[in-house]
């Protein structure tokens, strides 16, 4: 917390308008600028999410009605909507995060540029050559052969989804299969259980990772359903159970989880779960 803060007129409208005193609206913040900590990350999630990270025992909405309009009529309050992703950020984060948050950023990006670095040598070493020494007929620079028109450019590749939104969703995703499992919401910890359920995406993309949540919270592996252990650091650790499962397991379709997974991804489905169900593709089948 910035020095200054205790005195910050946000602050102090911030506390007029939820009608708390001063303190109750920094302990409030505190418990989001350490969940922001924790991530690296100015985003916090949906309203629900920010009162239930701040501890926030009132009224559904009201604190969160107070951080937006803090700031005043056109003006950012404490936390505002995130124009990148779905849900609310704090407001000015990185101008104000820790100086340990600041150095592990810049630590992530130098190794982002190592990767790059890595890459680029190993593409060297196996003899491609970088686009400028190449003529448009695909030629080095040193060949005798005449240079055609340049054909027209591809189109650009559409933009990557952002790692950070997949990650959120992960947890997202986690939170309404447990409601919806076990019919009670879960205490997510989003700094803890994102860079926990992160693991996840390591090696696979986010429609995998989002069956295996299914998967686990549907019918756990026996010793996880004995003593009932099914929190995000249980997943993870189970997650190649469930997978093996999953591979081990004869293409009969009747299991829900996969029948609900293709349901929701129709696009995704096998060649053999498409001749399964010609109710749903009909001829479709390839």
């Amino acid at each position: 917390m910035r020095p200054t803060f205790p005195g910050h007129r946000k602050l102090l409208r911030a506390s007029r308008i939820l009608g708390e005193p001063e303190p109750h609206i920094i302990g409030y913040m505190e418990l989001l600028w350490h969940s922001c900590n924790e991530t690296g990350e100015p985003w916090i999630g949906d309203g629900e999410d920010v009162e239930m990270i701040a501890k926030y025992p009132g009224e559904p909405g009201k604190l969160v009605h107070a951080l937006l309009t803090c700031g005043g009529e056109g003006r950012a309050g404490l936390i505002e909507p995130d124009p990148d992703l779905d849900g609310l950020r704090v407001h000015d984060y990185y101008d104000h995060a820790p100086d340990y948050v600041r150095k592990r950023l810049k630590r992530e990006e130098e190794r982002r540029e190592r990767g790059k670095s890595m890459r680029k040598q190993r593409r060297s070493s196996t003899g491609q050559r970088p686009d400028s020494d190449r003529s448009v007929t695909g030629q080095g620079p040193d060949s005798d052969q005449t240079v055609t028109d340049t054909p027209a450019p591809a189109p650009a590749p559409a933009p990557a989804p952002k790692k950070t939104s997949a990650k959120r969703a992960l947890v997202t995703h986690y939170r309404d299969e447990f409601e919806r499992v076990r019919g009670t919401k879960p205490v997510i910890s989003w700094g803890k259980d994102t860079k926990v359920l992160a693991q996840l995406l390591s090696d696979r993309s986010l429609d995998e990772a989002k069956w295996i949540v299914t998967s686990f919270l549907e019918e756990p592996p026996d010793w996880y359903k004995a003593r009932d252990m099914v929190s995000t650091t249980n997943l993870v650790s189970a997650a190649n159970q469930v997978l093996a499962r999953k591979n081990s397991t004869p293409l009969t379709f009747d299991d829900p989880v996969t029948q609900r997974y293709y349901e929701d991804n129709p696009d995704l489905a096998t060649k053999e779960y498409r001749e399964a169900h010609p109710e749903m593709y009909g001829d479709e089948v390839f």
